[in-house]
C-alpha cells in the first residue's frame, strides 16, 4: 500500500470520527464537556479536542462559556439555503410561530426530518417563565417526537421500516415505542387524524402535539409542534392545543402555495 493510499484511510477515519461528534452533540440534550465526548464514543481526548478545533474553525460546533462545552454551531442552518425553501423556513414562518407560542402560551418548534432523525429549525418560547428551548441544530430520532413521527406518516410504511430495521427501538423513557411495529401502528393513527402526539416518549417531563406543513402539491416540507411540561396533566391536554396548531399549519401552507 502506498503512503497515498495510507493517508487517505487515515484521512477517512478522521472524517468519521468528526461525523460521529456532531452525530453525538446531535443528539445530546445539553452542551457536552470534551471528556463526555470522549468517554461515549471511545475516543482519545486528545483525538476529540483536536477535531473539535477543526469543526470550530469551520462553525460546525460551538464553545460554550468557561467550562469549555459544545453544540452544534450554526454552519447546520447556513448549509440549509442549498435546500432552497426549506432553507428559509426558520425566517418565513418566525412571525407565524410567535404569534403561535403567544396565543398557546406554550412553546413551539419547527423541524423537517433528516434520514431517521429530526432536525430542530427553530424553537420559540411565549415567554421568559417558559424556557424550553431546544438548539437550532438539534437531532433526536424521529419515532420519539411528534414532529418526527408527522413526518414520517407521510412515508409508505415499507420506508419506515427500512430507516428503522431493528425490531426493537432505542428507549429514552417509559413512553417511548418499542419496537417498529408499534410505530407503525401509530402511523396509521397519525394518518387518520392528522397530528401526532409525544407521550413524553423523549423526555417523561415534556409532552408534544405536532402537525405537519405543506407545498402546494400537497408534498410535506416540515412539521410544527407545541411543547408542554407534563405536570398534572389531564389525558385529553392535547385537545386543548391541536385545533389551535392544525389551523396555524394550514394558513401557513397556504401561504407557502401562494
Amino acid at each position: 500500500m502506498t503512503n497515498a493510499q495510507l493517508d487517505e484511510i487515515k484521512g477517512n477515519k478522521s472524517v468519521i470520527k468528526a461525523l460521529e461528534i456532531l452525530d453525538y452533540l446531535g443528539e445530546t440534550k445539553e452542551p457536552a464537556h470534551l471528556k463526555e465526548i470522549a468517554l461515549a464514543l471511545d475516543l482519545p481526548e486528545s483525538t476529540v479536542h483536536r477535531l473539535l478545533v477543526s469543526l470550530l474553525s469551520k462553525g460546525y460546533v460551538r464553545q460554550f462559556g468557561f467550562d469549555s462545552r459544545y453544540n452544534l454551531g450554526w454552519k447546520f442552518l447556513t448549509l440549509t439555503n442549498s435546500l432552497g425553501i426549506i432553507g428559509q423556513l426558520p425566517q418565513l414562518l418566525n412571525f407565524h410561530l410567535r404569534t403561535l407560542a403567544r396565543d398557546v402560551k406554550q412553546s413551539v418548534n419547527l423541524s423537517i426530518l433528516v434520514g431517521k432523525n429530526v432536525i430542530y429549525l427553530d424553537s420559540i418560547n411565549p415567554t421568559d417563565k417558559i424556557s424550553m428551548f431546544t438548539p437550532p441544530g438539534t437531532l433526536i430520532p424521529a419515532y420519539a417526537s411528534s414532529m418526527g413521527k408527522v413526518l414520517l406518516s407521510y412515508l409508505p410504511n415499507s420506508r419506515v421500516e427500512a430507516l428503522f430495521p431493528e425490531k426493537s427501538l432505542e428507549r429514552f423513557s417509559k413512553n417511548t415505542l418499542p419496537t417498529t411495529e408499534a410505530l407503525i401502528c401509530e402511523l396509521d393513527d397519525i394518518r387518520s387524524r392528522g397530528f401526532a402526539i409525544d407521550a413524553g416518549e423523549y423526555d417523561e417531563n415534556i409532552h408534544c402535539v405536532g402537525a405537519p406543513i405543506m407545498d402546494s402539491q400537497g408534498t410535506i416540507l416540515a412539521s410544527i409542534s407545541i411543547s408542554i411540561y407534563a405536570t398534572n396533566l389531564d389525558p385529553d391536554w392535547y385537545k386543548q392545543y391541536f385545533p389551535r396548531l392544525l389551523d396555524s399549519c394550514k394558513r401557513i401552507s397556504c401561504e407557502l402555495s401562494a
